[in-house]
């Protein structure tokens, strides 16, 4: 992963069996950049798209383009009510319902977090070497908005054209 230039996936701890179903497959930004993620009229959201759901849920207009965590309560909204989460269960009263997937790291392609966080990317290129992603933590009631490498494994979740 850490050499990775081409569009890669994966599941958490390569154990399709046990975690496709629940939190579905893991993606390198490049993947995300083919364009080829989302069904037919779907696509994975820009960063600008995010800003929007997040703003819609409350989130101050004067801090949507900040790094960093963001918000009050949005976090909250956007993470499921399940027991998957370790700390801090959400309410999904977005309906988004996240889950704590973790993620796969950009240096040793070890898989860490899961129960504690999750990640997602935007579509958004945050300049060489990074993409913008969102991340939800059990007990973080935000969202974080960053830029990381593009080799890291994440998420996505499609968006209706």
């Amino acid at each position: 992963w850490k050499n990775a230039t081409l569009p890669g996936y994966c599941w958490y701890a390569n154990d399709e069996t046990t975690n496709k179903p629940i939190y579905g497959a893991m993606y390198n930004w490049f993947a995300v950049n083919t364009g080829n993620l989302c069904p037919t009229g779907w696509h994975v959201p820009s960063d600008v798209e995010y800003q929007a759901l997040e703003q819609s849920l409350g989130m101050d207009p004067l801090h949507l383009s900040d790094y960093g965590w963001r918000g009050t309560d949005q976090g909250s909204k956007m993470k499921s009510a399940s027991s998957l989460w370790n700390v801090g269960n959400g309410t999904n009263t977005s309906g988004w319902s996240a889950l704590p997937g973790g993620y796969r790291d950009v240096a040793n392609g070890n898989f860490n977090n899961v129960g504690d966080l999750s990640y997602w990317w935007t579509s958004s290129d945050g300049g060489s070497p990074n993409a913008l992603f969102r991340q939800l933590n059990g007990n973080n009631t935000g969202v974080n908005r960053g830029g990381v490498d593009k080799q890291v494994g994440k998420y996505v979740r499609c968006l209706k054209n």
